[in-house]
């Protein structure tokens, strides 16, 4: 993207909207008091049921019925595995894929014939149901306990199945929507793209009053080397993450949209609120998210700034609870 098309998407990511949850830092002079307790006091809970998942009014349920009346000897089903991630304050999507030359969904052919197999006390529902988890353990090489069919989609003669997934896998991994759908990579390997991410209900959250979600970026963490150069942090390093000075901005977590070099670095995801927008070979400073200033802006009044420097994109963020590393 050139730098017309990030400032578009970003402007229109973050532009304010009343009916949208964001991360709202406290009142720091504010004293939190926290009680004591137990594990046993909050048990697991049911993420499906914490939150609402827009897209999930999209899908159908009953797969066989619309199956049978097409017709068609062979359907290739892609795998929609997800899992809402609550880490932070705010919940978000994680997507999960494989990990093969490429990040793909789990596909596999599902016959008219496999409509007309019976078993007793189980419904055609039921046996495709099955079959998706089947397919899931295999192709992932694990057993799964939390899996749950909600539904699939039929996208330009492309079927989807959605399962829902809330446990760690070896094999693939968890994406974010960002990264799917715009930087479309994780460390030099492509992700896949599948005509059912244009869509942005896809990862979008409700909550009990009907507020959208805010939905977090994709970004790498950085620090200063030796030569006080900007770095991302690898893998197998265990900093814990801690503010960057910036003689322009002062202190701030400080993240690059994609990996500046190539390899292997903590990935995080990311809520930018109260965002001022900066481009560096721009004089002109546009505030944007919740304030809108024409004068030159107090940086301190800004937990979050998106920096646009020689074609690079990095994000500055003030609070821990702006951020939660990607696993």
């Amino acid at each position: 993207m050139n730098k017309s098309e990030l400032k578009t998407k970003y402007m229109k990511k973050f532009a304010s909207s009343k009916n949208t949850n964001k991360l709202v830092e406290h009142d720091k002079e504010e004293d939190i008091e926290i009680e004591e307790c137990s594990d046993e006091a909050f048990p697991e809970a049911d993420m499906l049921k914490s939150y609402k998942y827009l897209y999930q009014d999209e899908l159908q349920n009953d797969v066989s019925m619309y199956l049978q009346s097409r017709r068609i000897e062979t359907y290739k089903i892609n795998i929609v595995g997800f899992r809402i991630n609550d880490d932070l304050k705010l919940p978000f999507m994680e997507f999960l894929f494989l990990e093969n030359d490429t990040y793909v969904l789990p596909d596999f052919d599902y016959f008219q014939k496999d409509l007309m197999i019976k078993e007793k006390d189980k419904t055609m529902n039921d046996i495709f149901t099955q079959r998706c988890y089947d397919e899931l353990e295999k192709q992932y090489e694990q057993k799964f306990s939390t899996m749950k069919y909600i539904g699939f989609k039929n996208v330009k003669g492309v079927f989807y199945a959605f399962i829902y997934i809330d446990e760690s896998v070896k094999k693939g991994k968890f994406i974010l929507y960002d990264e799917i759908r715009y930087t479309k990579s994780i460390y030099e390997k492509e992700i896949d793209q599948y005509h059912i991410f244009m869509s942005n209900n896809i990862n979008q959250l409700q909550d009990n009053k009907g507020k959208l979600y805010d939905a977090p970026m994709i970004g790498y963490l950085c620090k200063r080397n030796e030569e006080n150069k900007i770095i991302n942090i690898e893998l197998k390093h265990e900093e814990y993450e801690e503010t960057m000075h910036d003689e322009q901005f002062g202190d701030y977590f400080i993240f690059s949209e994609s990996p500046l070099k190539e390899g292997h670095y903590k990935r995080y995801a990311i809520f930018m609120s109260n965002m001022l927008f900066y481009f560096q070979d721009d004089p002109v400073l546009k505030g944007g998210g919740d304030k809108e200033k024409e004068d030159e802006p107090q940086y301190d009044d800004y937990n979050s700034i998106y920096y646009y420097s020689d074609n690079a994109v990095y994000y500055y963020v003030k609070s821990l609870e702006q951020f939660s590393e990607l696993l």
